[in-house]
C-alpha cells in the first residue's frame, strides 16, 4: 500500500558504464549496489527512491539513477509525499529481513514482498490513540506512519554512533600520548 514498483528499461552492461550521466544501480552489497555512472539513453528513476537486488539488498536512493535488469533489481517508488533519507533509512531498516529469506536460487521480486507487512511507528493523539486517516491512503485501517518519530529515531543513532566514535578517537588519542611520552 505504501509502493509502487519498476523495472529498468535497458539491460545496462559493463561496456555502458563510462564515468559520464548517472549512477547505476545492480545488485550487491558493494558501494550500495552502484557499479558506476552511464550516459547511455535509460529509464532514468527517481530520488528519493528505494532500490532491491535479487538478493534482498536494500538501499535508500537519495540521487536519480539507472538500473541494470539483468540483476533484477527494482525501484520503488513511494505512494506517498515526504521520503527522504531520514525515514528512508528507517524504512530501509525494515527491509534488513531480506537476504535472510532470498538467494540466488530464490531470488527476491516486488511480486514476492508485495503483501509483506512493515512495522512502522504510527500517528497517535495526546491519549495514545491511532489518528485515522478517513482516505486510508497508507494502510486499510487508516493508520498513518510518524515520519517524525522516524527522523528522531534516526538522528538519535546517529549521535550515539558519532559520540562512540569520539570516544574511541580519544582513546587512541591518549594510548599515543602514552606511549610517546
Amino acid at each position: 500500500d505504501l509502493f509502487e514498483s519498476f523495472n529498468g528499461d535497458i539491460d545496462l552492461q559493463k561496456k555502458d558504464i563510462n564515468g559520464k550521466g548517472f549512477d547505476v544501480v545492480s545488485s550487491g552489497l558493494e558501494n550500495n549496489g552502484i557499479i558506476g555512472r552511464t550516459d547511455i539513453d535509460a529509464r532514468i528513476f527517481n530520488n528519493n527512491t528505494i532500490t532491491i537486488d535479487m538478493f534482498g539488498n536494500c538501499f535508500y536512493r537519495d540521487e536519480q539513477y539507472k538500473m541494470v535488469t539483468h540483476a533484477r533489481v527494482f525501484s520503488l517508488s513511494p505512494l506517498f509525499d515526504g521520503l527522504n533519507n531520514v525515514n528512508g533509512q528507517y524504512i530501509v531498516s525494515q527491509f534488513k529481513y531480506l537476504p535472510t529469506v532470498y538467494n540466488y536460487s530464490n531470488m527476491c521480486s516486488f511480486n514476492k514482498i508485495k503483501d509483506d507487512k512493515l512495522s512502522l511507528p504510527i500517528q497517535t493523539d495526546e491519549e495514545n490513540n491511532p489518528i485515522v486517516d478517513t482516505e486510508c491512503k497508507y494502510h486499510p485501517d487508516g493508520y498513518i506512519p510518524d515520519f517524525d518519530f522516524m527522523a528522531k529515531y534516526i538522528k538519535a543513532i546517529e549521535k550515539i554512533v558519532i559520540a562512540d566514535v569520539v570516544r574511541y578517537k580519544d582513546a587512541i588519542i591518549l594510548k599515543t600520548k602514552e606511549v610517546v611520552a
